[in-house]
């Protein structure tokens, strides 16, 4: 399997992740071009991987309400939800799959 070069600030953004992480302590997975750690809040590097355990949707959908602010989409076909997208779909998004909901051409046609 060949991957491409890692762009140079995004590896140092993965070498400062699992620098921090482990004079913190903290256990992860460490992927190679990212990190995966055990949390439920954002990560704080663009590198991180946020993992969380749930004992069921109904704990993944109060998870995703309360932090639906910070979402530009879903990838799920377990859960309902307004920006849910298939699996394999994320990267390929259709000409009205607005990013947080919003129609980004009559919002930049409103600010004039």
């Amino acid at each position: 399997l060949h991957t491409p070069p890692m762009h140079p600030g995004y590896r140092n953004n993965c070498r400062q992740a699992r620098a921090l992480l482990t004079m913190q302590g903290r256990e992860f997975l460490d992927w190679g071009d990212s990190v995966a750690v055990e949390q439920e809040e954002f990560p704080p590097m663009l590198s991180q991987v946020a993992c969380a355990h749930y004992r069921s949707t109904d704990e993944v959908a109060a998870w995703l309400a309360r932090h639906d602010e910070r979402i530009q989409c879903v990838v799920t076909e377990c859960l309902p939800h307004s920006r849910r997208v298939a699996f394999g779909q994320a990267q390929s998004p259709a000409l009205t799959d607005y990013p947080d909901d919003r129609d980004v051409m009559a919002w930049l046609a409103g600010l004039g």
